[in-house]
């Protein structure tokens, strides 16, 4: 396994109103081939992987497979590796990273098809980037695994495969991480056009339930609807969504979400039009029997759109979206926080390029967010100058009890040659002063004498982007990041 050496960047931006609780990760994959970011996920050390799938040469690239980055909450890349695309045997595209419940490991998974037979095909990576385990074995499932399949993690730590067999018939499979074949679901009649997205489930009193958005296609137009499975995959219920509220016409199918909340409301993000043929982003909430209670808009423009990935719920009932606000030719990368009842806690604008994909979605532990994605420039060719981003929000971002927190220090000059000077708050006091490297060391500590104000000496400091982290004496801590020249 090679290591990858890159060039780092760290873009941050923050809103005028209120103090960055982010960091923001950006690497540049304008090799010559095609770059796409599709997973975040917190490793059991507290940073995160990030994949950057590099799956087609345009330019003269090389190098086809998968760049891992290991990413720390501060948003600095502290170790990479490449897995090379011929160690995954796939019908087209790559494997998606899963991310097991209560599995460190970090698992990388594929399927493909081999003389009739389906293969399930696995690669076992630690928190150092090492493949530890590599499973490839047949499926117990008599045929094969078309390509139009959804696969996603359940309850029991097991891959669900949601397939198509034909036209008219759609079955599912349970497969265990090892490769064994848990359950193979009868053929049953695909009623609608489905939708290629992660389908959603709740566990609610013990109860088990997965649902799918799909889509009906008829010669009047088409319908959205909610599928709803039990625990054994036995379609048991559907609802049509049609006429919601004001909303008259759902469109982009691809990019509308669902979720489960705790007590079984459900949610739906989608685009849609009203009467007027005014362009919103809506977010619904549903009751049990799916009636609309609850309703958030958002966007005003058909060019304010929702990532493909857009909606994640905290275990304290928070739920984030994830969308794209276009400002005067650029798209900015924007996260609403809402309570239960759709109440905006927060909006946060945490990254502005010309194009924008979101498709990393993840709640951290601490009840923080965090998000990966790649850019774009439409202007040139699709692909050919993509990067690969992370965003990572700290545990204030929207918080029912704790708005966002403004540093209570100033810290000057930025960048800094020789000393830096660190002014606080009147209010506040200061504890003691770190500087770490970008690779995490710590170069500097300091208990400041003068609780107001601080001269630090950096000289012996090489050029580079350092991490001061502040700790006031009321236990809570702050950073900020300070260019030494």
């Amino acid at each position: 396994m090679k290591k990858l050496f890159t060039t780092i960047a760290i873009l941050m931006l923050a809103l005028s109103a209120s103090a960055q609780n982010f960091n923001v990760w950006y690497h540049d994959g304008n090799d010559g081939n095609l770059h796409q970011c599709y997973n975040i996920i917190e490793m059991s050390d507290g940073n995160f992987l990030v994949d950057d799938d590099v799956f087609e040469e345009v330019c003269g690239g090389s190098d086809i497979g998968i760049n891992l980055f290991k990413i720390t909450p501060e948003g600095v890349a502290i170790d990479s590796a490449f897995i090379p695309g011929s160690m995954f045997r796939i019908n087209s595209g790559f494997p998606k990273l899963r991310d097991p419940f209560n599995d460190n490991r970090n698992i990388f998974t594929s399927f493909y098809n081999e003389n009739g037979v389906a293969h399930y095909k696995a690669l076992y990576i630690n928190d150092n980037l090492e493949i530890v385990n590599e499973i490839d074995t047949e499926l117990d499932i008599n045929g094969t695994i078309g390509t139009d399949f959804r696969a996603f993690i359940n309850h029991n730590n097991d891959i669900v495969i949601h397939g198509c067999d034909s036209d008219t018939t759609e079955r599912f499979i349970v497969v265990g991480l090892d490769g064994t074949t848990k359950f193979v679901s009868q053929s049953i009649e695909k009623k609608y056009y489905v939708l290629a997205q992660r389908p959603f489930f709740m566990i609610n009193k013990d109860i088990v339930r997965y649902g799918f958005i799909t889509l009906h296609r008829t010669s009047s137009g088409d319908w959205v609807y909610i599928e709803v499975y039990d625990e054994e995959f036995n379609r048991i219920e559907e609802h049509k969504i049609g006429n919601i509220g004001q909303y008259t016409y759902i469109r982009f199918y691809a990019h509308m979400r669902g979720s489960y909340l705790d007590d079984g409301h459900f949610l739906l993000t989608a685009p849609a039009d009203d009467q007027f043929l005014n362009d919103f982003n809506i977010l619904i909430k549903f009751d049990n029997n799916f009636q609309v209670i609850e309703k958030f808009q958002f966007g005003d423009s058909y060019n304010d759109y929702l990532m493909p990935q857009n909606i994640a719920v905290t275990d304290d009932g928070r739920i984030y979206v994830v969308w794209s606000d276009n400002k005067q030719g650029k798209r900015e990368l924007t996260v609403e926080c809402l309570d239960f009842d759709l109440n905006l806690l927060d909006e946060v604008v945490c990254l502005s390029y010309r194009e924008i994909v979101n498709f990393g979605l993840v709640v951290r532990e601490n009840g923080g967010l965090a998000l990966s994605g790649w850019l774009y420039d439409s202007t040139y060719q699709y692909y050919d100058s993509s990067k690969i981003y992370a965003v990572v929000f700290d545990e204030t971002l929207s918080s029912p009890e704790i708005s966002f927190l403004r540093n209570p220090f100033v810290c000057y000059p930025n960048p800094a040659k020789d000393v830096v000077n660190i002014n606080f708050a009147d209010d506040t006091e200061c504890q003691s002063v770190a500087i770490y490297s970008i690779d995490g060391r710590l170069v500097v500590e300091t208990f400041p004498e003068v609780s107001q104000s601080s001269t630090i000496n950096i000289a012996s400091l090489t050029p580079g982007l350092y991490l001061f982290k502040v700790r006031m004496n009321d236990g809570k801590e702050f950073s900020e990041k300070i260019v030494v020249k």
